[in-house]
């Protein structure tokens, strides 16, 4: 349950105090990549997409996104967060650039994007 709150800390702290945002993500990531927590593992891919989003990275929060959405361990509540991303997803890119940075996160590995020393 650490690495939940952790995720979801992270995901807080994006609108509450940005600048502790990403250690937070990074704490939660390490600690469900070691536990190997996939569903865990997608919520804070999910809080990296919005920080790279806010970062002004659009085609990288999109294939994190893509990675979220299409995972076979996906759940409901990460399809609600990520239908409340998508407007702002489709403000930043061209439909056509969203819909290949998507197209890219279905075929990234999770395990591999999440790797604490690496994480994408």
């Amino acid at each position: 349950f650490v690495a939940y709150s952790l995720a979801r800390l992270g995901i807080v702290y994006l609108f509450l105090k940005p600048d502790q945002a990403q250690d937070t993500l990074y704490q939660a990531l390490t600690l469900a990549h070691t536990l190997e927590i996939e569903p865990c593992i997608l919520e804070i891919i999910f809080g990296y997409a919005l920080l790279y989003l806010q970062e002004g990275q659009p085609l990288r929060a999109a294939e994190l996104a893509g990675v979220a959405q299409y995972h076979p361990k996906s759940n409901k509540e990460i399809q609600l967060w990520l239908k409340l991303v998508a407007p702002k997803l489709s403000e930043a890119l061209a439909a056509n650039d969203l819909a290949q940075a998507i197209e890219k996160g279905k075929s990234l590995s999770l395990i591999h994007i999440s790797e604490p020393t690496r994480p994408y």
